[in-house]
């Protein structure tokens, strides 16, 4: 992973939030407890983009702007969530999948 450099920014997919398949792949599966965020946000996109904007955070508050991500914890509205993706060339966070770990709320 690269470290950021003053010229890197990241910023999360905008394809990525036009793809209903993508956001159903994460907020769809009861296996990922993730029912609580869909209610709070209003709806499973609104939901998958503050998950986008939180990891887009995480990552330039680590300092990783390349490469691939695994078990990302960040922390939306108290649940604990898991991120699992990768930053292509541009800059672009690309979410994998992501799920509430067991056990946690």
């Amino acid at each position: 992973m690269r470290a950021l450099g003053a010229s890197s920014k990241l910023v999360a997919s905008a394809e990525d939030l036009a793809n209903l398949n993508k956001i159903d792949h994460v907020f769809s599966q009861s296996k990922h407890l993730f029912a609580p965020l869909v209610a709070k946000y209003g709806s499973k996109q609104a939901a998958y983009k503050a998950l986008q904007d939180a990891v887009v955070r995480e990552l330039s508050r680590r300092g990783i702007t390349s490469g691939m991500f695994k078990d990302l914890e960040i922390v939306l509205h108290g649940q604990r969530i898991l991120v699992m993706g990768w930053i292509d060339p541009a800059g672009v966070v690309r979410i994998g999948t992501a799920f509430t770990p067991c056990g946690t709320p």
